[in-house]
C-alpha cells in the first residue's frame, strides 16, 4: 500500500480471499465461556484449501510465497494462512501419479502446503471486532514488508508488467460454491 494524496493505494489486487457463507451448519457451547462457538466442516476446509491452491497457481507473479484467506459467516470472522512449500508447484505440475509420489518421497523437497488457522471472532463483541481488525491490518502489513524485501531483491518494480497481469489465465473459472454453511471446529 502506497499513501496517494489523502488515501490509500494497493500496488497489487491480491492481499486475501474471501469467503462467504450465509450460515454455519454446526455450532458448539463453550461451557466455560458460555459462548457458541463455530464449527467448519473438513468439506469446507478443502474448499478453501482449493482456492488457495487454484489462487496460487493462476497467480505466480503475486504470489511467490504465501496466500491469506478471510472466512465469513453471519457475523463471525476467521483468517487462515496457506504457505505452500518450495516444491509444490512442481507437485501440482508432475504429469501423473508415480511422478508425484517420487516428489513427495524425496525428502529434499517440500510439496506440502501448511495451513494455520486463527479462531473465530464474533464480530457483535467490541473484542471480536478490534481482533479481526487486527488481524486484516497484519495480512496489509504483512504483504507491504514482503513487497519491500521483493523491491530490495529486485524482483518487481512497481510499475512493471507484474502489476498489469490479469487474475489467472484470463479463463473464467467456475469457483462451484454449493454449500451455504462451514462446519468442523478449529
Amino acid at each position: 500500500m502506497h499513501k496517494v494524496g489523502s488515501g490509500w493505494e494497493i500496488s497489487q489486487p491480491f492481499l486475501a480471499l474471501l469467503e462467504a457463507k450465509r450460515a454455519f451448519k454446526y455450532v458448539r457451547l463453550d461451557e466455560s465461556t458460555g459462548n457458541y462457538i463455530p464449527v467448519i466442516s473438513n468439506e469446507n476446509l478443502a474448499q478453501c484449501l482449493g482456492e488457495a491452491i487454484i489462487t496460487k497457481k493462476g497467480n505466480p507473479l503475486f504470489l511467490k510465497e504465501d496466500v491469506f484467506l478471510i472466512a465469513a459467516n453471519s457475523t463471525y470472522m476467521c483468517f487462515f494462512h496457506f504457505k505452500f512449500g518450495d516444491d509444490y508447484v512442481e507437485y501440482l505440475d508432475a504429469t501423473n501419479e508415480t511422478a508425484q509420489r517420487e516428489l513427495v518421497n524425496d525428502e529434499g523437497k517440500d510439496t506440502c502446503v501448511y495451513m494455520h488457522g486463527m479462531k473465530w471472532y464474533n464480530l457483535l463483541l467490541w473484542e471480536g471486532r478490534r481482533n479481526a481488525l487486527c488481524h486484516i491490518l497484519s495480512v496489509l502489513r504483512w504483504h507491504d514488508a514482503r513487497d519491500v524485501r521483493r523491491q530490495a531483491a529486485g524482483d518487481f518494480t512497481e510499475g512493471s508488467d507484474d502489476y498489469d497481469l490479469p487474475y489467472g489465465s484470463g479463463d473464467n473459472i467456475d469457483h462451484g460454491f454449493d454449500s451455504d454453511s462451514m462446519d468442523t471446529e478449529l
